[in-house]
């Protein structure tokens, strides 16, 4: 509890801090007649930000290939209901092979120009979840490993086949038994020397690959997973390329698949069940980057000799997914709430004294300005920070993976979850409006709601978080260097209390605390033989190993954006720095008062500061409703307008309602 000078100051801010009640706006008519703010930023200034890269390619996606027929909303929406789930399919196949055709994306972009090809996938994200979907498990996660695990040789064979789409593929690393735990899987891949061939069996029930994309239908080879076995030794799990189809997509023999069926969502791909009975393949498709086997001998060769750190370099070769889902989580966060936004700009209710005269905004409501624009400022924050680790994704060296790991495993958590949060927040807010599908949200509900654990489980990489915090610490430790807690100098205004730098101040403490913390704990459950081991002493501690992982992830968000807001930092067009700067303050304020618990219980605030927060993010949620600004970020977003299909995303939405026949049809 601060003292009684403490509270005279608090008292001083907050009379500082008060300002005039905010009146309602009249409704918004339409995005061409929004009057600029202090906040303006010039045309495609924050698109090109939050893009990061390839921004013309992306515009070209958008304009020239997207808002062809077969990508039309209208289509798509039809297509459901009157030929069901096998309808939606056909058409997600029909749009991938358009891609194809028209040469969007080729898996050697995936090593040769990493940037670029996740450029097209993000923009198919905006377009169509299934379709994004279905071609990055043939691009990226069957493509790209066999890119980053295989040959010169082998890229050879196989990239002409899967950039021309002769060769659909699929990834079959999950199995029924096992998903996060990829050392455990059981499928098998035994090398029988006489013949030079590796035999891939699925042992039992529990070891067939599931929810494969691609395998039920379409895919002709897939980049399986499975325990590499010689003359009875086990050297690990390694990946090998399997056929799976014929030309005419007849399974071959002793490949069975079968179909996960309806979902809820995705349904435009065609996710199956994958099982071997000794399915002989040639050496040549083990995928021998890390690893391979002499032929005749059977000698087992890698130029990583511990398997654990071979095994880790495998896998860490795959996380350009991970950075393609925190990118995507960010996008499907950004579309809901543009609609949502200038829904409640536009949609009128209720007088503004309560009883007559015109209908005011519902975005006049506080309630409603809380609800929207504290996620608008952290997907704004998050897709930043989502640039950085393109940056370091792009530039990856064997030195550098583990930050890359690291970084990717806590934004791809951070980005999927808040975007499970953001969309359902946008589908309150508007109303029955957004239950429909037709109006967007409901359908990037759906069909993004997988992301938060395929990919790797949000929990799960959470804790990998935090293991690298730890190594980290205690190699810090050991030379005496531990990075302790520092309670920052108390502020002594508003100003000082609410900007960034002390904010990143407390950010900083926490972070450092919980480590700290964790430590002490950790140590603490094993002296008391509450727990035997290291293992079950973490396990004893989940609660604070998530604390310590989203707190770090936190850190990075403001730490990003505090070098974009930079004076020397080129990145950010001058224009747009106030904008940023004030939903990072926003952001920054709405995740400290979540955490307030922790904040107040650490000495760091008093009860009166936190009554300041909560005032400051009333009041920057009203300067951004005052201003606009909300409605200038989301239109600076950079979608182009005939993919935004939502008619309350329109001004003129009520006539688009009473004048729509059916919306199963354009």
């Amino acid at each position: 509890m601060p003292d009684n000078a403490a509270a005279r100051r608090i008292e001083s801010i907050s009379s500082q801090l008060a300002k005039t009640e905010i009146s309602g706006l009249p409704a918004y008519d339409g995005e061409g007649s929004v009057e600029k703010s202090k906040y303006a930023f010039n045309e495609n200034a924050l698109a090109d930000l939050l893009d990061h890269d390839n921004q013309e390619l992306r515009r070209e996606f958008q304009s020239h290939h997207f808002t062809k027929p077969l990508f039309s909303s209208g289509l798509l929406r039809k297509t459901i209901a009157d030929k069901g789930l096998h309808g939606h399919r056909d058409l997600t196949l029909e749009r991938v092979k358009y891609a194809v055709q028209n040469k969007m994306i080729s898996v050697r972009d995936y090593l040769a120009d990493p940037l670029k090809f996740q450029a097209f996938l993000e923009t198919a994200g905006i377009v169509d979840s299934s379709f994004a979907i279905k071609a990055g498990v043939h691009f990226t996660l069957c493509g790209g490993t066999i890119m980053s695990l295989g040959t010169p040789e082998q890229h050879d064979v196989w990239a002409p086949k899967l950039d021309d789409f002769t060769l659909p593929g699929c990834f079959a690393m999950t199995e029924l038994g096992h998903g996060s735990n990829v050392l455990g899987i059981e499928t098998t891949a035994t090398f029988d020397k006489s013949t030079n061939e590796f035999i891939i069996n699925t042992p039992h029930e529990a070891a067939q690959k599931s929810w494969i994309g691609g395998a039920a239908l379409h895919a002709r080879i897939t980049t399986c997973f499975a325990q590499l076995v010689i003359d009875g030794v086990n050297y690990g799990v390694h990946a090998f390329v399997v056929p799976l189809r014929n030309e005419k997509d007849q399974l071959l023999p002793g490949v069975f698949a079968a179909d996960n069926g309806l979902k809820l969502g995705l349904n435009g791909v065609d996710n199956g069940r994958l099982w071997f009975k000794h399915v002989r393949v040639p050496l040549f498709n083990l995928l021998a980057k890390y690893a391979t086997v002499e032929a005749k001998t059977g000698k087992y060769v890698s130029p990583i000799a511990d398997p654990a750190v071979r095994f880790a370099t495998m896998l860490g070769a795959l996380v350009g997914g991970r950075v393609l889902l925190a990118t995507g989580g960010c996008v499907a966060s950004q579309l809901g709430l543009l609609v949502a936004i200038r829904y409640a700009f536009n949609r009128t209710q209720f007088p503004a004294d309560g009883q007559s005269g015109a209908e005011v905004s519902i975005m006049s409501y506080l309630s409603h300005q809380r609800k929207l624009f504290p996620a608008l400022a952290t997907t704004v924050i998050t897709r930043l920070s989502v640039g950085h680790l393109k940056n370091l994704f792009a530039a990856r060296t064997p030195e550098t993976m583990k930050q890359v790991h690291v970084l990717a495993a806590g934004l791809k958590a951070y980005s999927t979850w808040h975007r499970g949060e953001t969309l359902r927040v946008c589908r309150e807010a508007c109303g029955g409006q957004g239950f429909a599908y037709h109006n967007m949200i409901a359908p990037l509900m759906l069909d993004n709601d997988i992301d938060t654990t395929f990919e790797g489980d949000n929990t799960v990489l959470l804790l990998q978080v935090t293991k690298a915090i730890l190594n980290d610490f205690r190699k810090a430790a050991k030379s005496g260097n531990a990075p302790l807690p520092e309670t920052p100098d108390e502020p002594t205004s508003p100003r000082d209390l609410t900007s960034l730098p002390y904010l990143r101040a407390l950010y900083t403490y926490r972070l450092r605390d919980l480590v700290v913390t964790l430590v002490a704990e950790l140590q603490r459950t094993v002296k008391s033989k509450r727990a035997r081991t290291f293992t079950e002493a973490w396990n004893q501690n989940l609660d604070l190993v998530t604390s310590v992982a989203v707190a770090h992830v936190e850190q990075v968000l403001l730490d990003r954006v505090d070098e974009i807001l930079n004076a020397s930092n080129t990145e950010a067009d001058p224009s747009v720095r106030p904008a940023i700067q004030l939903l990072a303050r926003l952001h920054a304020l709405d995740r400290l008062e979540r955490d307030m618990g922790y904040f107040v219980s650490a000495g760091l605030l008093g009860p009166e500061e936190r009554q300041l927060v909560r005032r400051e993010i009333n009041n920057i949620c009203g300067e951004m409703y005052q201003s606009r600004m909300a409605l200038e970020v989301v239109n600076g977003f950079g979608f182009d307008e005939r993919l935004i299909y939502a008619p309350i995303a329109k001004a003129n939405y009520v006539a688009l309602h009473a004048n729509q026949a059916s919306f199963l049809v354009e």
